[in-house]
């Protein structure tokens, strides 16, 4: 009797516990796939990553080459890989993945914020020499609470609009795909550091020429990088 009564209870308990909601986003490249910026198409295995910015559209683009502080600037619902079906690795040809990312919204402060895809040309983020950054005004592409009825939303990548709304970085139509024919949406180049430091050194040494000329007195001008 003692222990029907323990089961019962511990049931009871069960029963009276909140159930944590979680909301489910199934996201995907099925027809129009993603390529490179030179059109090739992205690689079964290579990143792609579904969440919002916790920055404006511009402030992505002013600071598209600053991997690091977009990473920072970005909450993650889930991530997937070029070729993922489902939890199947490998079973999508080059450029295209179908996959369904689930948690709480409301606990990664995801409630009501805009989708974005964020791609890459490798596997992992530090390895990537290229990137895109998605998004749409449609309304599916808002992550929902988790009380909504149904906690769940469906995106695909080809509901980003071809122009620059839709497109953060990146762009569209270089490149088609293998398996469907329909056109690639591309990642561009994230230049290495050197690359800005080679620039900035360009930079440095043409204001400072300007300026000894416009000055005429060589000794007194100082460029800014001084």
């Amino acid at each position: 009797m003692k222990n029907a009564m323990l089961v019962l209870s511990v049931a009871l308990a069960l029963l009276a516990r909140p159930i944590q909601a979680q909301v489910t986003v199934n996201w995907a490249s099925l027809n129009n796939g993603l390529g490179t910026s030179g059109g090739a198409e992205l690689p079964v295995g290579d990143l792609i990553r579904i969440g919002t910015f916790t920055v404006t559209d511009a402030v992505i683009q002013q600071n598209q080459f600053n991997l690091n502080f977009l990473n920072a600037s970005f909450i993650e619902f889930g991530r997937a890989a070029i070729g993922d079906d489902g939890s199947t690795p490998n079973a999508l040809p080059p450029a295209h993945w179908n996959a369904t990312a689930t948690g709480s919204t409301d606990t990664l402060g995801l409630n009501g914020r805009r989708i974005y895809y964020w791609a890459f040309d490798a596997p992992s983020l530090g390895a990537a020499t290229q990137q895109g950054i998605f998004t749409s005004s449609d309304s599916r592409w808002v992550f929902p609470p988790n009380s909504a009825l149904p906690p769940n939303t469906i995106t695909g990548l080809e509901d980003v609009p071809h122009a620059t709304s839709g497109i953060i970085v990146g762009g569209f139509g270089n490149g088609t795909s293998s398996a469907t024919g329909f056109p690639l949406y591309n990642l561009t180049a994230v230049p290495e550091p050197s690359a800005y430091a080679a620039a900035f050194g360009v930079l440095c040494l043409a204001s400072g020429v300007w300026l000894r000329r416009s000055k005429g007195r060589p000794n007194l001008a100082r460029s800014p990088c001084d």
